[in-house]
């Protein structure tokens, strides 16, 4: 778990490709950009009141020094007919009754001086200059998906963006941005003020660029301003604020040989309706009405000979416009430029289009590491144009390296080829390659595509064990990015002697991609044998028992396609091995990011789709993937307990607990009471009432780094350590989001950070603790009769407490000692250290720090206790040596007389709060580097 802990963290999130930046505090947070001082503009308006004139007539002048002259053939439209201006740059319109602004398509080679766009008048003018540069190359962004609001993630990361953008070099010509640029509700029930507010936010920092930004509104930007004047069923309903803004929805610009179409296809005409809580809410239409489909024709067809059309929209038009595909066709549509799906996806079709990710990522969620539910980092598309050739690269927010080359959790066999990029380098600025997070090797640069260095490195995958593999990359300034794989080779023979099943469902139906099945015969092949075979247009579940001969440490799923083009959609593949689940690395971290989002409920929303077949398109819950891996490596499988040979200790059993559950990311505690069980995993809390079902995620909210909860009889309340916000709280019920009490200081002493709290059952005394001051504080219910304990001479940092048989336990974590407290009122106790103890250290390894402990607990005649080891403290040290150990006196664990069951937990992963009870035995366990991984609940049982 990344905020645990009071020390000197680098953060990175492998699986993604998140950076691990070096200016991080002791909080474990980067500092916060800034947000840009609104920069705001007066724009035109439409005249509401004024009627609209019969004929519009005016020309377009080109200003040379103190000449003037007319351009000829530039368009001229209301956004309803278009007209071209003759020879003398004269043009007549008229307006539709609907029009509110008449406005020009900007000619290539020449920029607009003064506004673009006007209110209705008479007679209206437009000025131009010729551009001061060439336009036969150049470079544009694409960014999307803004969700500017009052989230102030959002203010600083659109603040960044244009920072970023104005600091390229050379500078970018222009801007587009595909729509959703704010987060207002689709069926207009936010406040006129919110959407005034947000509008001013986003212009007023867009306004920053040096160079024009255009927009398409999406409807996310819809407003109920100006309800009562354009109603729903007026295809202008909710545009006004966007209007007075941003100009006009349906427009057109050229660069070079490029016409550029900005498409608005939503529409609040009162024909779809969607329960929402109980309410019928009106959503927008996302179709292209005929008066707009007939303006697209005009426009298209009066563009500049010669040039060619890409066109900007919310999704792909293909759907969402009637008769796109022939208007396409006649007017040489080569590519479309969307968003909406928060992916970065690219699709071939008669019309091709490719999504731009999102800047917002999930919708600028905190607890979804700054990506997008594909894993892409938030961020946008850079793109040059040399003649009719466009060549493009998707760029993190804040990010200059990445990896480009196979996705997370890919399948790695023999010798393999990694790419990076970095962006803008400056002189001698190179990158390298670590197969460890330890030891660096330069990778090779191969060119210098625009804006970017690219480089190579060949790694022989046989050097490596099977099983999970990070692979990191960083610069010699000192950006690292880190992507885990699957390495494959699959050189062992088997060690397992229990059979697998494996389950999926085929022709997978969500609300978002439609089902499809295979239209011919498809073979399974689980480590490249046929296992079985899916039938021809069939939506069924299927479940294939994989022998236990067929396993391997890394084994990987592929399917067969009989026709080349043929694909389907599918549920995420799951391997059932004993009493755990298993999933594909990368379906493991999309899940992950996903019920950050959306919640424990969207655990298993959508699926995947397998082989060439197109449609289905993928979205933010469908990926497109055609091979799964499941790690089953010994450290990992449930199927590989105690035994002799191997040096265990006998008898000794470790299952996953509750494994139709989730993934618990950042998972430190488990609490049972009747019934009832409890999880605390950072930000939030997981429960259940029936051992039988999954946990859900508790309606408690506004924690941050919880990590523990304990029930207290006495006031029948359960009490957890909401640590980020420094205090305790107490509630009744985990379905209900009502918290009784909010405890920030004890003893009159403030709670910072406060981390552990157990119950004395013999004496009915709660405790708890401050880990940097180790403050241990006594109480009981809601705080009351309280006092505390100063341990800081004796224990530095102190993550946690234990009570067995009445008698209370401090676990002094970075200096591996256990304090016994003998009585508190007097203070009095006696310290136990811990064998071989090197270096005072918040978290580490064996060899190189001795013992680091989350946590000492006693279970059926031993002490059992673990420690934060993990690969970013640990540097080359082993990282799981020792981190879960048991010993049977105090003299053992001085002595290092102890058992070390490391081997029954997952590695990598971080062992923390220990919970006796159930006959068993409970560790929670955390991935550090990769939330999410393996964060999960263990149990451990004794055998006779």
């Amino acid at each position: 778990m990344r905020a645990i802990l009071t020390l000197f963290c680098l953060i990175g999130t492998a699986l993604s490709g998140v950076a691990i930046q070096p200016a991080i505090g002791q909080d474990g947070k980067s500092p916060k950009p800034e947000v840009l001082d609104l920069l705001l503009k007066e724009t035109p308006k439409p005249d509401y009141d004024a009627p609209v004139p019969d004929q519009i007539s005016g020309r377009v002048v080109l200003h040379a020094g103190r000449e003037t002259s007319g351009v000829t053939g530039v368009s001229v439209t209301d956004g309803y007919s278009v007209v071209k201006t003759n020879a003398d740059g004269a043009y007549v319109l008229k307006p539709a009754a609907d029009a509110v602004f008449v406005y020009i398509t900007r000619p290539a080679g020449y920029d607009v001086q003064g506004h673009w766009y006007k209110p209705l008048s008479a007679q209206v003018d437009f000025d131009l200059r010729a551009a001061d540069r060439d336009e036969d190359e150049f470079i544009f962004v694409h960014v999307t998906d803004t969700h500017v609001s009052q989230n102030l993630r959002s203010l600083e990361g659109l603040s960044r963006f244009v920072r970023e953008v104005n600091a390229l070099k050379p500078k970018p010509r222009f801007v587009v941005n595909s729509g959703d640029l704010l987060d207002l509700h689709k069926a207009l029930i936010s406040n006129p003020d919110s959407g005034h507010r947000d509008f001013r936010n986003y212009v007023g920092i867009m306004n920053h660029l040096a160079m024009p930004h255009y927009n398409v509104a999406g409807d996310h930007t819809d407003s109920s301003y100006r309800l009562t004047q354009f109603p729903r069923g007026d295809h202008r309903c909710g545009k006004p604020l966007y209007w007075e803004y941003l100009g006009p929805h349906f427009f057109s610009f050229e660069y070079g040989r490029i016409h550029f179409v900005s498409v608005d296809f939503g529409y609040h005409l009162g024909r779809r309706q969607i329960l929402v809580k109980g309410k019928n809410l009106e959503y927008p239409t996302n179709e292209v009405q005929p008066v707009h489909i007939e303006w697209l024709k005009q426009d298209m067809a009066r563009r500049t000979p010669g040039s060619f059309v890409v066109t900007t929209s919310e999704a792909d038009l293909g759907d969402h416009c009637p008769g796109f595909a022939e208007i396409a066709r006649q007017n040489d549509v080569r590519l479309q430029l969307v968003g909406d799906i928060h992916v970065v996806s690219h699709k071939a079709r008669s019309v091709p289009y490719r999504s731009g990710g999102a800047l917002a990522g999930c919708w600028w969620n905190a607890k979804t590491e700054q990506l997008c539910p594909d894993l892409s980092p938030q961020g946008y598309l850079i793109y040059r144009v040399v003649g009719e050739k466009l060549e493009h690269f998707y760029k993190g927010l804040g990010q200059r390296v990445a990896i480009t080359s196979h996705r997370v959790g890919a399948p790695l066999q023999g010798r393999v080829t990694f790419q990076a990029h970095l962006v803008q380098p400056s002189p001698d600025e190179s990158l390298e390659y670590s197969l460890n997070g330890e030891d660096w090797s330069p990778m090779r640069e191969v060119g210098r595509p625009f804006y970017r260095a690219a480089f190579q490195a060949t790694v022989d995958t046989a050097s490596l064990a099977d099983g999970l593999f990070t692979f990191h990359v960083r610069s010699t300034s000192g950006e690292v990015r880190t992507r885990e794989f699957v390495v494959a080779n699959q050189r062992d023979s088997s060690q397992f002697k229990t059979d697998a099943e494996l389950t999926f469902s085929v022709g997978y139906d969500t609300g978002w991609t439609k089902h499809k099945a295979p239209t011919d015969k498809v073979d399974v092949l689980f480590n490249g044998q046929v296992t079985g075979t899916l039938d021809p247009n069939t939506r069924k579940e299927y479940s294939l028992t994989i022998p236990a001969s067929r396993l391997r440490s890394a084994n990987v799923l592929s399917f067969r396609f009989v026709q080349p083009k043929d694909g389907m959609s599918l549920s995420s593949p799951v391997l059932s091995f004993k009493e755990a689940t298993f999933r594909d690395p990368r379906d493991t971290a999309i899940r992950r990011i996903r019920t950050a989002h959306w919640g424990q409920e969207s655990e298993d929303w959508g699926g995947f789709i397998a082989g060439a077949a197109a449609p289905p398109d993928e979205t933010p819950f469908h990926r497109k993937q055609n091979s799964f891996c499941f790690v089953l490596n010994p450290t990992q499988s449930p199927d590989i307990h105690a035994d002799a040979e191997k040096g265990l200790p006998s008898g000794v059993q470790v299952t996953q607990y509750a494994p139709k559950s989730a993934s618990f990311p950042g998972c430190t505690h488990i609490a049972f009471s009747g019934k009832t069980e409890i999880v605390t995993a950072g930000d939030r809390l997981f429960y259940r009432t029936d051992s039988q079902s999954p946990f859900r995620e508790s309606a408690i909210k506004g924690l941050k780094d919880a990590h523990s909860v304990v029930f207290n009889p006495h006031d029948r309340l359960f009490y957890a350590t909401d640590t980020g916000n420094h205090r305790l709280i107490t509630f009744r019920d985990p379905a209900s989001s009502q918290v009784q009490n909010r405890l920030t200081s004890l003893a009159e002493t403030k709670l910072k950070r406060p981390h552990d709290i157990v119950f004395d059952q013999s004496t009915g005394w709660l405790y708890s603790l401050n880990p940097d001051s180790t403050q241990v504080f006594r109480f009981k219910t809601a705080g009351k009769t309280a006092d505390v304990l100063d341990l800081s001479r004796h224990l530095g940092y102190s993550r946690a407490l234990t009570v067995v048989n009445g008698r209370l336990y401090v676990i002094g974590s970075s200096i591996g000692a256990v304090v016994e407290v003998i009585d508190f009122g007097k203070q009095e106790y006696k310290i136990h250290n811990s064998f071989e103890k090197k270096k005072d250290a918040p978290a580490g390894s064996w060899k190189s720090t001795g013992l680091v402990l989350n946590d000492v607990d006693f279970f059926q005649g031993h002490w059992y206790a673990t420690s934060y080891f993990c690969p970013t403290y640990a540097g080359h040290q082993n990282y799981d040596e020792n981190k879960f150990i048991r010993f049977q006196t105090w003299q053992d664990l001085k002595e290092g007389t102890w058992d070390d069951l490391s081997r029954f937990l997952p590695s990598k992963v971080v062992p923390y709060y220990l919970t006796p009870g159930e006959g068993a035995l409970f560790i929670a366990v955390f991935n550090h580097e990769h939330p999410g991984t393996f964060d999960k609940v263990y149990r451990l049982t004794i055998s006779e």
